[in-house]
């Protein structure tokens, strides 16, 4: 019976392995250096965020329109909106929505302060 124990645990020790092996990797966060674009409602009101990013293939030499992530309005999302006309490096995961790219940040810093955005 103990034998019997002691395989059924191996067994399923194994099976947690090969489990674990097989999840999906989590996306790596990528950095995005581009000008922040807010829109507001006409209460003044938030409504969106976006990064306009300059065409990376052309180096400049192109007249590609900008590239435009829309960035998640959550808590760190909200805070580029102090940056709104300004240069900002940011960090975070890319996902595609409805044929729009999507950022949701989880770390930026902006022309104007210069360090991590803390606000």
């Amino acid at each position: 019976m103990a034998r019997i124990m002691m395989l059924a645990t191996l067994a399923a020790g194994l099976c947690g392995m090969v489990i674990a092996q097989d999840a999906p990797a989590q996306p790596a966060g990528v950095t995005l250096s581009g000008t922040v674009a807010c829109t507001t409602d006409e209460a003044g009101t938030l409504t969106g965020v976006c990064l306009e990013v300059e065409c990376s293939a052309c180096e400049g030499d192109c007249e590609c329109p900008p590239e435009t992530y829309h960035v998640t309005l959550d808590d760190v999302g909200c805070k580029l909106a102090g940056c709104d006309g300004h240069a900002v490096s940011a960090t975070g995961t890319v996902s595609e929505r409805d044929g729009q790219k999507w950022l949701t940040v989880t770390d930026a810093t902006c022309e104007i302060c210069e360090e991590p955005d803390q606000r």
